[in-house]
């Protein structure tokens, strides 16, 4: 098999002619995402329109917001990249290896460093906002719902952050480190630890509401769909209940799962080390499909007009039919691809071992639909950022008509490390237990939901299993 590639220097942000681009801004709200499946599908491609080279590998996975993508690199980089032409808008150098994936909302870009913080930064310059020390590296995307910013860290603890200003309003502590990134919905978060859990966390103070155990293996990031939480664990796919964490049901793999499941009309798709990329009905587990690539797989995968994109360590990103498995097309890099595709308005981005971002005419015209997007995990597009945006807005408003009929209570400039302190994230109508209900995380999920596998291990295919 081919060795890990640097690549050869290529010239930054080669642009070529293409069609418009991202000329509409997405409508706020879950229905946007609705109106994007329904864009029609124009199959086969695969062929690159632009690259951009980095210093070092790639292994974060795009996110891309009014026409720019945003991404990390491992010569500790945050890059914004003009999504029409492949040039570089701005980086921001972090103080070690960058392999965050980025979480752009309300015009504020928040990623990860080995250097041990996360950041804030404007997403128009790449000036620092703010910045969070925590006790190890955080090679985890941040999420960020309800004006909060959730974040897993080496340390092996759960952060909740103050978007605006950074202060921690809470953190959870568990037996071992993360690899890989959460998910919030509306009043619950959820994320794997390395200690082979599954922890349900409320969103507001990070007390534990259930958590599903294991005697062995590293899970992936999970995501969420309806009233079913979706994850890998070593050789399974689970599905578990969202509100009790009772098992649903496992499906077996003949390799350990890195991937992070995503879900769309009604199927999971996940990639394993066995090579293969497999669908599964989310209603019981039963396997649909599968398709096998050339090596193992770390890329998670995205879902865009019926299609199915993810990368390979056989340097290939594949375009899938969604209904068979089917390969489209694929397109060669000169790497490994452990980054997760983003597809927007008909352009596919992704990274690569051989430190190049990539925007490949994806063959369709429609973008990323899955649960994996449309949470704001592992690379999202504008729909999760304006849903997001629209969250943070509406929870600073009532956070503010709560404050104006109170009687002199606490105001904005309390401390923040305590959930209950000016957190108004659970006053909008969630219910007493803060499971996921009808807000906006709920309508995401009920739609096809989302997740992020972070970081996924930057060593060369010597020490993977």
């Amino acid at each position: 098999m081919q060795e890990n590639a640097s690549g050869t220097p290529r010239r930054l942000g080669s642009t070529v002619d293409r069609r418009r681009f991202l000329g509409t801004t997405a409508a706020i709200g879950a229905a946007s995402v609705i109106g994007l499946s329904g864009i029609g599908t124009a199959r086969a491609s695969g062929n690159e329109l632009w690259s951009f080279e980095t210093g070092d590998l790639v292994t974060s996975s795009p996110t891309v917001v009014d026409g720019t993508v945003y991404l990390s690199s491992s010569d500790h980089h945050v890059y914004a990249i003009d999504a029409t032409s492949g040039k570089e808008v701005w980086s921001f150098e972090t103080g070690d290896t960058a392999w965050s994936s980025p979480n752009v909302v309300d015009e504020t870009v928040y990623v990860g460093s080995g250097d041990n913080n996360v950041y804030a930064l404007e997403a128009a310059t790449g000036e620092e906002v703010w910045s969070f020390e925590t006790g190890n590296s955080v090679g985890s995307s941040p999420t960020v719902l309800d004006g909060v910013v959730y974040v897993t860290s080496q340390d092996g603890n759960v952060y909740a952050l103050d978007a605006a200003a950074g202060g921690e309003r809470w953190s959870f502590e568990t037996e071992s480190w993360f690899s890989n990134a959460l998910v919030a919905v509306d009043e619950t978060v959820f994320v794997a630890s390395n200690d082979h859990t599954l922890y349900a966390l409320d969103a507001t103070t990070g007390d534990e509401r259930w958590s599903f155990e294991l005697e062995e293996g590293i899970p992936s990031s999970p995501t969420v769909v309806g009233e079913t939480v979706f994850f890998g664990f070593y050789d399974h796919v689970y599905a578990v209940d969202v509100t009790s964490g009772e098992e649903q049901w496992s499906f077996q793999i003949d390799g350990p799962i890195d991937s992070s499941p995503t879900v769309a009309d009604g199927t999971v798709y996940v990639g394993s080390t066995d090579a293969n990329v497999y669908a599964l009905d989310a209603s019981d587990g039963g396997e649909i499909w599968s398709f096998e690539t050339g090596r193992w797989i770390y890329s998670s995968p995205t879902v865009a007009d019926e299609t199915v994109f993810i990368g390979s360590h056989d340097r290939h990103v594949y375009a899938l039919d969604a209904t068979d498995g089917d390969e489209v097309w694929s397109f060669e890099t000169g790497g490994q691809v452990d980054s997760s595709p983003t597809v927007v308005d008909g352009v596919l981005y992704v990274g690569s071992r051989d430190g190049n971002v990539y925007a490949l005419d994806a063959g369709v015209s429609g973008s990323s639909e899955c649960s994996r997007v449309t949470q704001g995990a592992l690379g999202h597009h504008d729909d999760w950022a304006a849903v997001a945006a629209a969250a943070a807005a509406s929870t600073s408003a009532d956070g503010a008509a709560d404050a104006d009929s109170s009687d002199g209570g606490s105001d904005d400039g309390g401390s923040t490390d305590s959930g209950s302190d000016g957190d108004s994230s659970s006053d909008d109508g969630g219910s007493e237990d803060g499971l996921p209900g009808f807000g906006i995380g709920g309508a995401l999920a009920g739609l096809g939901g989302g997740a992020y596998l972070v970081n996924r291990r930057l060593t060369d295919d010597s020490e993977h299993r």
